[in-house]
């Protein structure tokens, strides 16, 4: 089956619409499939084993790894399908868990204070700019992890916006505000005046990786008392966090949308935290409609007409 896999990974290489970060999602999902069932032939899997995986990984994961699996075995089998390798996909009679949607961890202002006064106090001297345009970049930008360790030099205009490549590899322009293009100015000065040059590099030139970054966010986390118990707080939780304040301080639900480019507006109202006041203070626009009262009760009512 490692074959098989291996081939149809090149294929999904070969679209534009995949990252390399899916690419590497689908492998760990695929191999850990491997693991399970061995490294037999595609056709020798039927849907009593397909249902004994899920229910395998049922007892020690959530919903979302759940439906994580179903989805990327469902494409490789329906792959097979069309390479005629299987005859039908074992997983295809396979029900989704159904998706829970926990609210998003964000930071507050206080919070974001605290952190970025741990870059200043535990980042190596030389690191500090870069680790700091980083920080600015996730919480005044709302840019993804992936996102950020692509980026180049000729990707940032500091009169005007930044240039990111999102999921689907679709671009957005994200503006830059004014702490912002502070942090990535002093940053700038250090990067190599080329357009192909790396944003952000490691302490041996090359290109940050997604581990590197995470590694040194979460660092940050920790410094500034931001990781609980449960280790929630990671650089996710930044991009969380751009979006949380600004819905906070009344941006538009949609303008939110596209500056972190989501592809769905439910992706964006999670992070609407509607106050209870307010709640009452809308159903209370309707004092006076009489909605709901006797047409002889009504008639003595002053209730405008739409």
């Amino acid at each position: 089956m490692r074959k098989d896999i291996q081939a149809f990974i090149g294929e999904l290489a070969g679209r534009e619409s995949y990252s390399r970060a899916t690419l590497r999602a689908y492998r760990y999902e695929l191999e850990r499939f491997v693991e399970f069932a061995g490294d037999c032939a595609p056709d020798v899997i039927n849907e009593v084993g397909a249902r004994m995986y899920i229910m395998k990984l049922a007892a020690s994961n959530g919903a979302a790894a759940q439906r994580r699996a179903l989805v990327v075995l469902g494409r490789f089998f329906e792959w097979l399908v069309g390479e005629r390798r299987v005859k039908e996909s074992p997983f295809r009679r396979l029900e989704m868990p159904p998706a829970g949607k926990p609210k998003p961890t964000y930071l507050r202002t206080g919070d974001i204070d605290h952190l970025v006064g741990a870059v200043e106090n535990v980042a190596f001297p030389p690191r500090q700019a870069r680790d700091l345009a980083m920080i600015s970049l996730m919480l005044n930008g709302g840019v993804r992890l992936r996102e950020l360790v692509e980026l180049d030099r000729a990707d940032v205009d500091l009169d005007a916006n930044i240039v990111v490549v999102g999921q689907g590899r679709a671009r957005r322009e994200i503006p830059l505000n004014r702490d912002l293009r502070q942090r990535l100015a002093q940053h700038l000065v250090k990067v190599p005046d080329r357009g192909d040059a790396p944003l952000f590099t490691n302490n041996k030139g090359g290109r940050l990786s997604r581990d590197g970054v995470y590694y040194l966010v979460k660092r940050y986390l920790r410094a500034a008392g931001l990781v609980h118990e449960k280790g929630k707080a990671s650089p996710r939780t930044l991009r969380h966090t751009f979006c949380a304040q600004l819905l906070a301080r009344g941006a538009n639900l949609a303008v939110v949308k596209e500056l972190a480019g989501h592809a769905e507006l439910s992706s964006t109202s999670v992070y609407l935290d509607v106050p209870l006041k307010d709640k009452k203070a809308a159903v209370g626009l309707l004092d006076g409609e009489g909605w709901g009262l006797t047409t002889e009760t009504r008639k003595h009512r002053a209730v405008p007409r739409i």
